[in-house]
């Protein structure tokens, strides 16, 4: 089990609407962590990619209706 770490951009910015979103994306299995930057534009998520890659991480915030893009 590795820890990785997915870096997203937020646009529009992250707003209290997005609250319930990201308590889904920390209620996933192999999820350790999501963050919030203070500039309100960047949502890191810890994830164990033993369990997830990159791909299903992206599906996850994707599907929990964050509007995100993954910083390269």
């Amino acid at each position: 089990m590795a820890k990785m770490l997915a870096v997203y951009s937020c646009s529009p910015r992250f707003n209290e609407s997005m609250v319930r979103a990201v308590h889904k994306v920390y209620g996933t299995k192999g999820i350790k962590g999501v963050e919030v930057t203070p500039s309100l534009d960047t949502i890191n998520v810890e994830y164990d990619n033993g369990r997830l890659d990159a791909a299903q991480v992206d599906q996850i915030m994707l599907n929990a209706g964050l509007p995100v893009s993954r910083k390269l």
